[in-house]
């Protein structure tokens, strides 16, 4: 007998899955936006900001092309050391 995730699974289309879903808006963060705004109602609360968190990141990075070298490469250093910063806190905690 199937389970009810497993019948919601089967029943979502290709787009909403987990995989395929996390795949796009990490490659293409516009489509990706697209896909989780227009269905918002069909995706949990978790796992819609989620997506729309990856979907951002990605998009900012993007729009890191568009930058003066200099600046792309003290931004990226920026969010490296903050990342790093982080994960410090996190483990002293």
């Amino acid at each position: 007998m199937e389970t009810l995730g497993e019948i919601l699974l089967n029943k979502m289309p290709w787009y909403l899955r987990n995989k395929c879903l996390m795949i796009i808006c990490f490659i293409t963060p516009p489509i990706g936006y697209i896909i989780i705004v227009t269905n918002k109602k069909k995706l949990s609360r978790e796992k819609w900001l989620e997506y729309l968190t990856i979907s951002t990141v990605m998009a900012s990075i993007w729009m890191l092309k568009f930058l003066p070298d200099l600046l792309q490469l003290s931004i990226l250093v920026g969010i490296f050391v903050a990342y790093l910063a982080y994960k410090v806190l996190k483990r002293r905690k």
